[in-house]
């Protein structure tokens, strides 16, 4: 039986309003004979080796469930139910768990539902698919040769794997807003100044290897030699590909330890962006600016944006990069209430706020096995996740 082991890369790009956005997903293991794919796929992937690409485009509704008007419902506010409490904002997205009673569904059904608006005691709810009424491109790329035997999972589901959890909650409604921006919105828990929080230098991995790896293989798109690039909230590594020489790196953070310590900086700041958002650099200075795992300690992201604008040549890109972990005491309370796909689409409204930036795009990266030696392996199959928005100077 014929199996790919460590494997293949199944990847989506599809188009929302004002932003183009890819998703991809690795598969270590799977069983081409027995995987739930399209059987033009499973055809045309048959005698492919590593390296080898293919693409397929799919119209509205063939990859995903098709939109269907009766998935827009009404149901009674109190059927929303919940073991803790949450707040209820048009245009996010909950589980539909929350709601089993009202579809006489799965207590454990993850699937997420668009809440669409509040209404007294009535909620309006969108079921579809959020990629249903676009089309998509599928990209298929071969990592590993064909091989026998294996232990890949029969039945597979993996278009299910690839866009059925989170694919599609980046992007808006074509009808609503999301109610990203509330009152609370950037509140935190440690409300102490940050200066004092980030006075011990934390000289820790926020990601595992492969996770930075990827993160590197990301920022390696972007950095051309002899740029002058802005580290944003920089710590003691800078996440930036070795073999792309000479740069000029400048470091923006907060701990002056963990920045001399960084080998990739050729100067730094300290500088607190909470408590001001001006940028101490001439407009026009960097031709690139990066912002890594950092951007949900941000309180006033809309005006760091517009400086981070300034501070960019024309043209010049700002890609913000994250996943799944970060300090509690100072994330951000939005943060926290989000889907991670959604965080996405907050970083996009930073970018829209900010009126400054165009060509806006997002990625995602998940799926790859976690690294064997890492110290989270016995508890955690997969490698840290890579969310990434960007968007480009306007001149």
């Amino acid at each position: 039986m014929p199996v790919y082991e460590v494997g293949l890369e199944l990847g989506i790009e599809w188009e929302s309003a004002d932003a183009s956005h890819k998703d991809r997903y690795v598969f270590s293991e799977f069983d081409i004979e027995h995987a739930d794919i399209p059987a033009s796929l499973r055809e045309d992937l048959t005698g492919l080796g590593p390296g080898d690409t293919l693409s397929q485009t799919y119209p509205p509704g063939e990859l995903v469930a098709p939109y269907d008007t009766s998935n827009i419902r009404q149901i009674q506010k109190a059927d929303f139910r919940t073991r803790f409490s949450v707040a209820l904002h048009p245009g996010r997205f909950y589980p539909r768990k929350f709601i089993a009673t009202a579809l006489q569904g799965s207590q454990n059904d993850n699937r997420p539902f668009r809440l669409l608006s509040v209404d007294g005691d009535m909620l309006q709810i969108d079921l579809n698919h959020p990629l249903s009424l676009r089309p998509i491109d599928l990209t298929a790329t071969v990592l590993a040769p064909l091989q026998s035997g294996g232990n890949a999972p029969a039945q597979q589901d993996m278009i299910a794997a690839l866009c059925d959890s989170g694919p599609g909650l980046q992007a808006n409604s074509p009808e609503i807003t999301t109610e990203f921006i509330t009152d609370s919105a950037f509140r935190r828990s440690d409300t102490q100044d940050d200066a004092e929080f980030y006075q011990q230098p934390r000289l820790v991995a926020h990601l595992d290897e492969t996770a930075l790896d990827q993160f590197k293989d990301l920022y390696t798109r972007f950095v051309k030699p002899g740029m002058k690039v802005l580290d944003l909230m920089s710590s003691w590594k800078s996440h930036l590909p070795e073999d792309v020489a000479p740069l000029h790196v400048t470091g923006l953070g907060m701990n002056v330890e963990e920045m001399r310590g960084n080998t990739q900086l050729n100067d730094y700041v300290v500088f607190d962006l909470n408590q001001s958002a001006e940028l101490p650099f001439a407009p026009q200075q960097f031709d690139l600016a990066i912002c890594t795992v950092s951007v949900e300690y941000l309180i006033n992201p809309f005006n760091v944006f517009q400086q981070v604008a300034r501070a960019l040549k024309p043209g010049a890109a700002f890609v913000v990069s994250f996943s799944e972990r970060w300090f509690p005491p100072k994330v951000v309370q939005v943060w926290t209430e989000l889907h991670p796909f959604e965080r996405m689409g907050l970083v996009l409204e930073y970018f829209r706020q900010a009126k400054a930036f165009s060509r806006l795009a997002t990625e995602s990266l998940r799926g790859l096995p976690r690294p064997p030696n890492d110290k989270y392996a016995q508890a955690m199959s997969y490698s840290d996740p890579l969310y990434a928005v960007w968007g480009y100077a306007k001149p």
